[in-house]
């Protein structure tokens, strides 16, 4: 799904940014197990920016306290957005290496 949704960008001019969404800000470790997944919140972040990263994702989305920037670095993109950009804290593309 990814990787067609990176395929089906390539074909607009300007090419839009695709962006994955990792970890929902709601789920915690628990949640993660009832849905049969056996990682921590931060882990599943991880997982989740590499496959985006090997699809051809520009980025990810991924809440401020699971950012890459605290797990081991695994890939290189271009986005990293948090939750709660709005006016008051406006978006701004961030390289990120995790």
């Amino acid at each position: 799904m990814m990787q067609a949704a990176a395929r089906a960008a390539a074909e607009f001019t300007p090419r839009p940014n695709v962006l994955g969404v990792t970890v929902l800000t709601s789920l915690e470790a628990a949640d993660l197990e009832t849905l049969g997944l056996q990682a921590s919140p931060l882990e599943q972040v991880t997982r989740l920016a590499r496959l985006a990263k090997q699809a051809g994702l520009d980025g990810i989305f991924a809440a401020r306290r699971r950012s890459p920037r605290f797990v081991q670095p695994v890939a290189r993109i271009s986005w990293l957005l948090h939750q709660g950009c709005g006016p008051a804290a406006p978006v701004r593309p961030t390289s990120v290496e995790f």
